[in-house]
């Protein structure tokens, strides 16, 4: 997700801001593991940056 809301027209489709709540409500439910979504966050801003 990170790495997606960084480029330059699919960060105006998508917005990071929005995708990145849904993954915290996803990782508060259990349905995702934290830290697995915070190394691909992790990996995916550097990527993107």
């Amino acid at each position: 997700m990170t790495f997606l809301e960084s480029l330059a027209f699919v960060g105006l489709l998508l917005p990071g801001t929005v995708m990145m709540a849904s993954l915290g409500a996803l990782v508060s439910s259990g349905q995702i593991g934290l830290y697995p979504a915070w190394a691909a966050g992790f990996v995916g801003c550097l990527l993107g940056d």
